[in-house]
């Protein structure tokens, strides 16, 4: 019996070897992958901290079935923005736009001019610009 023992104290010590290496292996990966993700969250929390807009005048110009709207839009945070990757909401819906300059960058404190055309409706609209983390100004405007 002494020997019986001893080979099932074995089995069980080397299973225990196995189970808790797989377990620990499973543990250190899940831990790189969230200590991964919370350097991610940190760096998009102090982009969102340094990025800022500012929605200043609204014009628009109305014939009889649509108007045009431009929108002085300045770069209020210290965090230089992508053109391709801001988004310009009409009454909550994306709208296409064109800006006043060309470059693919947006300074710090520079202003830029949004034109959006063929816009329809009348009376008060609301409009949304916002940057590629999610940082945005809205204004409300009014179509006679």
């Amino acid at each position: 019996m002494g020997f019986e023992t001893a080979v099932v104290v074995a089995i069980f010590l080397i299973a225990f070897l196995f189970l808790g290496g797989t377990y620990y292996n499973g543990w250190a990966a899940s831990q790189e992958n969230l200590q991964m993700a919370r350097e991610d969250n940190n760096a998009l929390l102090l982009d969102k901290t340094h990025t800022s807009i500012n929605i200043g005048e609204i014009n628009s110009v109305s014939d009889n079935s649509s108007y045009t709207i431009t929108v002085d839009v300045t770069n209020t945070g210290s965090r230089v923005l992508d053109w391709e990757k801001i988004d310009v909401l009409v009454d909550g819906e994306l709208t296409d736009y064109n800006t006043s300059t060309d470059p693919h960058t947006w300074s710090p404190e520079e202003s830029v001019t949004f034109t959006m055309d063929n816009l329809k409706g009348s009376g008060f609209h609301r409009i949304k610009v916002v940057t590629e983390n999610g940082i945005g100004d809205y204004s409300t405007y009014h179509i006679d």
